[in-house]
């Protein structure tokens, strides 16, 4: 059994490891360096205390299995529409195909729209080329994320 819940102080370093790791599985590793660990922290931290950001944990056999975190923010040319971001959705690899990104997803979700937003995007950069998905509010669009 899954289980999301909001990342704590206890949980800075794996999230820290799953967005290196995500680093080295995207597009962005051959775009730049390996991302400053000190510098994910800090920014972890940062955004704990902030109350447009989020970022959650599954855990799943005792163990942290995956991470999401995201940011309600305002389109660019809208300010008056907000929306939700992510900026890293992972799965550790022998929990992938397991529906933990769709939890982890659907959690950030229903806290965006909680918070108003409006839908949300979900990037998926990889080597092939580059995904962005919107999801609006209705129940009936969450179906089929990953």
């Amino acid at each position: 059994m899954v289980t999301v819940r909001l990342a704590t102080l206890d949980d800075l370093n794996f999230v820290a490891d799953q967005v290196v790791a995500l680093h080295g599985e995207t597009v962005w590793k051959d775009l730049c360096g390996p991302p400053d660990r000190g510098v994910i922290i800090g920014r972890l931290l940062a955004d704990l205390c902030q109350p447009q950001h989020r970022c959650w944990v599954a855990e799943a056999d005792g163990r942290l299995v995956g991470v999401c975190g995201a940011q309600i923010t305002a389109h660019r040319f809208r300010p008056d529409v907000p929306y939700l971001q992510e900026w890293a959705l992972r799965v550790v690899p022998e929990y992938r195909g397991c529906g933990v990104g769709r939890q982890l997803w659907q959690t950030a979700m229903a806290w965006g729209k909680q918070r108003g937003a409006v839908g949300g995007v979900r990037g998926k950069p990889t080597v092939s080329g580059e995904r962005t998905i919107w999801t609006r509010k209705q129940e009936s669009d969450y179906a089929g994320m990953a």
